[in-house]
Order: structure tokens, then sequence, then C-alpha cells
């Protein structure tokens, strides 16, 4: 609204016409009419473009096929006070963050709504993710269904025993995935959430939404001015959106895959982490440089690259590494490959690549996190991708002079040691952390049993 926006709360749009000669024509319940250059669509699973333009995939083409069933809970028991937890060596408490419980063909998350030293609220976010192809929806009642589900996992029926629910219980039924034939149109386009979604796994959803926001805001700037709403401007949002999905999808379904041996989960999981560092070292170089240069053209080329739609769309090497990784894990479900020779692979790939952050633990399967992040820990990586790194990594994601950014970014590093408003989280960490009791045998026998992942 600050900017000239009108909002209407609860107003259901019943009718849209668009014309690429008069524009764009809202009807609502209530009769009103508005009229606009363009619409920008934004509702979700229950898009009214899709519906009116039949924009829906049937059936939708990802390989990730999940259903959901969730609520909020009150009484749930902290992980690790259950008494038949492992903690495997991690150096925080599992109800320090979003909890996944991770077993085959599923994963459940538990999520508190306050996590700080001295919690203020009780209630607890609880979500059982299946695979249809495993769990196939047997039409029961949600909450029968998931105490079914837990109580073949011993700790978590545990952690859920005093548990009850405050809302609803939600299903989504079948299938909880879409996708869409088409993201944009004459004087259309649609949102990220409106385009597709592969579920809750990994939360790449956001990120896709804020990433496509900005240059879908440069190329309607642009159009407003010149009074032209052609549907090929738009075709890099449809690149943008289509290509997100379909490496989500690969990133996504992977987990389902690897979730029936330990060891291949714990190879795919520095795939993902890969996407996740690199991902956030690259919108950071974007903005980082932007704001030195204040060079709009920088900016849109090293975020949207020449690879668009790919987690690190401004580095060459990342797209075939990422690619490959895909085709070995789905050669698991094929039947081509064991778990333990894609895991070897796997592993064998992520050591063969010179693009990937030392220091981060990637390569080496016996470690459980990404590092101890001290001061030292991150001067080191900041070093190696100015002084050391391919010039691919270097001229991507650390642009300008070398000693310059390393100073810079130590002085945020620093900044963050200090800052009042970091200060809670110091506070939580320092309440919460520590060791804890260390108990890694048979680790890596069992994966019928739960497997908590940090989030």
């Amino acid at each position: 609204m600050k900017y000239g926006a009108t909002l209407l709360e609860d107003t259901r749009v019943t009718d849209i016409d668009i014309s690429e000669e008069k524009g764009v024509k809202l009807t609502t319940v209530k009769g009103e009419c508005f009229e606009a250059k363009f619409i920008v669509d934004a509702t979700g699973v229950r898009s009214v473009l899709s519906d009116k333009y039949d924009l829906r995939e049937k059936p939708c083409r990802f390989e990730t096929r999940s259903r959901s069933i969730f609520t909020h809970m009150m009484n749930v028991k902290r992980y690790e006070d259950c008494g038949a937890v492992e903690h495997h060596d991690i150096p925080y408490r599992w109800s320090q963050g979003t909890l996944h419980h991770c077993f085959d063909g599923g994963w459940l998350w538990v999520i508190p709504f306050d996590n700080g030293p001295v919690p203020k609220s009780p209630l607890v976010s609880v979500g059982l993710q299946l695979d249809t192809r495993k769990y196939p929806n047997r039409n029961i009642a949600p909450e029968d269904e998931f105490r079914a589900m837990i109580s073949c996992f011993p700790s978590i029926a545990e952690q859920f025993e005093n548990a009850v629910a405050v809302r609803d219980w939600v299903s989504t039924g079948d299938r909880m995935q879409w996708s869409s034939r088409r993201t944009i149109g004459p004087r259309f386009c649609l949102t990220a959430h409106a385009a597709g979604s592969l579920g809750p796994l990994t939360s790449r959803g956001l990120i896709l939404s804020t990433r496509s926001l900005y240059p879908l805001a440069e190329i309607l700037l642009d159009c407003i001015k010149e009074g032209d709403f052609s549907e090929s401007r738009f075709q890099l949002i449809e690149d943008l959106h289509q290509n997100t999905l379909d490496n989500t999808d690969t990133l996504v379904n992977g987990f389902y895959i690897s979730w029936r041996d330990w060891n291949l989960f714990n190879a795919w999981l520095r795939v993902w982490y890969t996407t996740g560092v690199l991902g956030f070292f690259h919108i950071e170089a974007a903005y980082s440089n932007y704001k030195r240069t204040r060079n709009k053209e920088e900016l849109w080329q090293l975020l949207n690259g020449t690879h668009v739609g790919s987690f690190v769309s401004a580095i060459d090497a990342y797209k075939p590494y990422f690619a490959e990784a895909g085709r070995l894990i789905r050669s698991v479900d094929s039947g081509t490959l064991s778990p333990n020779e894609c895991t070897a692979k796997l592993n064998a790939l992520v050591k063969s690549v010179n693009f990937l952050p030392p220091g981060f633990n990637f390569d080496d399967l016996s470690k459980k996190t990404g590092g101890p992040f001290t001061r030292e820990h991150w001067e080191s990586i900041i070093r190696w991708g100015n002084y050391e790194a391919p010039s691919e990594v270097k001229e991507s994601l650390y642009r300008g002079d070398s000693a310059e950014n390393v100073a810079r970014f130590m002085k945020k590093i620093d900044e963050s040691l200090v800052s009042p408003r970091l200060q809670p989280i110091r506070d939580f960490v320092e309440a919460e952390g520590g060791p804890q009791v260390r108990n890694t045998e048979g680790a890596n026998q069992e994966f019928a049993k739960p497997v908590a992942a940090h989030g």
C-alpha cells in the first residue's frame, strides 16, 4: 500500500477476461470490475488463471510423488529427551531447530514455533509426508494414519505419546505436486507457487518465489514504460520457473530414493548441501557486487547467468555436476546401481569438482556437520574464494579486489559477533548448545530406524 497498491481481502475473483488489445478485466463475486494492463497470479495451488486457461499439466510431470497430513500439536516431547534416541555426535540439540525424521518412503517434520532459550509457545507444527508409490492414500482419518505410521518407529512414537492436536488435521489426499505447461501468456504471468510445487522438503518454494520476483518486476517496469506486453518479453520468467522446478524435482525425488539406505542418504545430503552453500554465495555475490558498483546489468547477469533455473546459474560447471548426480540417484530407483555403488559414485563426483569451497565437509562422509563455523572457518573460505578458487568461481562469486573482499567480509563477521540484534541467537546457542550424550554406534547399520537431520 505504501507504493500505491490497494489491498482487498476476502475478495474472490469469479471471472477474468484478457485481451491483448484491451488488457485485463477482473470480476469479483460481488460484481465489482477491475481493469489492468497486466495480471500476476499469486493464488497458489488454486490458481485462478490456471483454471481459466487450463494451464495445469495432467498428470503432473514431476518424478516426486508424495502426499501430506499435518497439524499443530502441544505436549510434543523434545526428541533428545526420548529414551531410544541416538545423538550421532551432533553439536546442537535436536529440538533446537527444524527436525526431520526420515525413513524409507517418507519423512516427518517437527517444527517448534518458539525454540528460544526461554520458550514462550508450546505449539509445534507436525507434518507427515509419504511417497504415494510406497504408501498410497488409504482414505482413513489423518490422525489414525499418523498414529499408525509413527508406531512403527519407537523413538518417534515416544516423542508423540502425549501430543494432542490443537487444530484440525489437514490431508492432501492423493499426490500434492502440481506443474504447469505454461506460466506466462498474453498479459499474464503466474508466480512460482502458482506455477508448480514439489512439497515442503528442502523449502525451495519460497526461494523460487523471491528469486523470480526481481526479474519479473524489472521486465514489467520496462513493459509499462514502452507500452509493450508481448509474451516473448517474459520468456526468462518461463524458463526460470520451469527449469528451477525440474531441478528441485530431481533434488526432492533423490531424497525419497535415498532413504532406503543410510549411506546413500548421507551422500545425497551432500549434493543438496552444495546447492544451499553455493546458492547462498551466488546470491550474496550478486548483491555485494551491486552494492559496490550499482551496475544493474551486472546484477541481472550474475543472478540469471547463462543457465537460467540452475541452482548456481553463474557457474558453468555446476549444471553438468548436478545433472550427473541426478542420473546416479535415479539409477538406484531403476535398479541399474546398488545403493552402495551409487554412494561411492556420488562421493567420487563431489570430490572430482573444483568449484566447491573446502571446509564444508562435502566430500567426507564421516562428518555430520558442515564445519565449526568459527571466525577462522569463515576466513579460510573467503580466502579460498578470492585467492585459490578456479577463475570461473572467482569471476562469478568473488568479483573485485581480493584483499578488499576479504576485509569487507571479515568486517561483517566481526560485527555479527557483537551485534545487539544477534544477541538472542547467541544466547540461544549458548543456552541450548554444547556437548550432548554421544552415541554413534550402529548409526550406519540400520536405516529402518528414523534418521534425524538438523534443518
